[in-house]
């Protein structure tokens, strides 16, 4: 059976989702592959740096999923960071020989969902998110 282990942050763990209905979940019923879940809420890159090795190195893993960055941008940490860590995950999973998945969260929009933790509503929040990566992507060229 293939064995695949998703880091990330609460994207990943699926808040506030009933845990039937969370990606990982519904990656496992509709292929049959095992999926463990290792999502952290509020975690970094840092963080699921830090504990990537460690997962590696519990049970065997045919592949790595990781979804991560959006709590560094939240944390007001510089992009360079948060892409260096995510490059040494990558790393480390294919000296591992396991294959890594780099997911990208896509943008969304959050309607009713009221407040987070921080204080603002969720919109203002996905809106912060996507003004700081912007401010990091390269101006098109002519």
């Amino acid at each position: 059976m293939t064995r695949i282990i998703c880091l990330g942050d609460s994207l990943t763990y699926g808040y506030g989702i009933p845990r039937s209905q969370v990606g990982t979940a519904l990656l496992a019923a509709r292929t049959g592959m095992e999926c463990v879940n290792r999502g952290v809420n509020g975690t970094t890159t840092g963080g699921m740096l830090a504990v990537m090795t460690g997962e590696l190195e519990k049970l065997h893993y045919d592949a790595v999923i990781l979804m991560g960055g959006s709590n560094d941008l939240a944390y007001g940490r510089d992009l360079t960071g948060a892409r260096a860590n995510m490059g040494a995950m990558a790393h480390i999973a294919m000296s591992a020989r396991v294959c890594p998945f780099i997911g990208v969260p896509c943008a969304v929009r959050l309607v009713g969902l009221g407040r987070h933790a921080g204080g603002q509503n969720a919109q203002g929040g996905i809106q912060l998110l996507a003004e700081r990566a912007l401010r990091d992507v390269p101006a098109p060229r002519d």
